[in-house]
C-alpha cells in the first residue's frame, strides 16, 4: 500500500465534533466519500477504558450500495474536506453518520476516526459495466485522538 495522501483530522469546537480530510500532497486527489459506502467510524473510549459501541444504522437499513463515477470527488493541492459533524445531544446521545451512540454517561470521552478508502471502482450504466479510477488511493487512515466531555 502506497503511503496516504490524505491525512484525517478530528477536532471539537465547543460541542461540535468534526472530521476533516486533508489532501497533503501539491496535487489533485480524488477520493469517494459516502455516509454508507465509506463512513467515518468513530471510537469513543470511557474514562475507565470502556469502547463504547454504537449501532450501525446501515445494518437495519436497505440502500442502493452501487458505486456511480459521479460519486467521486477530487480534493485541491493541500485544501481540506469537510467529511461529517455532529454534537452530542441534550440526550447525551451522538449521531456520527449512520453510528448512534446512546445513552452516554457524564464524562469525559476520547474520541479518534477511521476513514477507509476502499474502492476504485464504478458501476457505468451506459457501457452496463464495472470500471475503475486509477487515481484513488486505496487503503485506510486514523485521526488524531480528542476530548468529548458529556454533561
Amino acid at each position: 500500500m502506497a503511503e496516504s495522501p490524505w491525512e484525517l483530522r478530528l477536532s471539537i469546537a465547543g460541542s461540535k465534533l468534526s472530521a476533516v480530510l486533508h489532501n497533503r500532497t501539491g496535487a489533485r486527489q480524488t477520493y469517494l466519500y459516502d455516509a454508507d459506502l465509506q463512513p467515518v467510524e468513530l471510537t469513543l473510549t470511557a474514562a475507565s477504558g470502556e469502547r463504547i459501541e454504537p449501532f450501525d444504522e446501515r445494518s437495519a437499513a436497505k440502500f442502493d450500495n452501487t458505486v456511480y463515477r459521479e460519486m467521486y470527488r477530487q480534493a485541491a493541492p493541500r485544501a481540506d474536506v469537510a467529511l461529517m459533524e455532529a454534537a452530542v445531544a441534550p440526550d447525551r446521545s451522538l449521531r456520527w453518520g449512520p453510528f448512534q451512540f446512546t445513552n452516554l454517561a457524564p464524562g469525559v470521552y476520547h474520541a479518534y476516526a477511521v476513514w477507509r478508502s476502499k474502492t476504485n471502482q464504478y458501476y457505468d450504466p451506459k457501457a452496463k459495466r464495472t470500471a475503475v479510477l486509477k487515481d484513488v488511493w486505496l487503503g485506510s487512515i486514523t485521526s488524531n485522538t480528542i476530548e468529548i466531555q458529556v454533561r
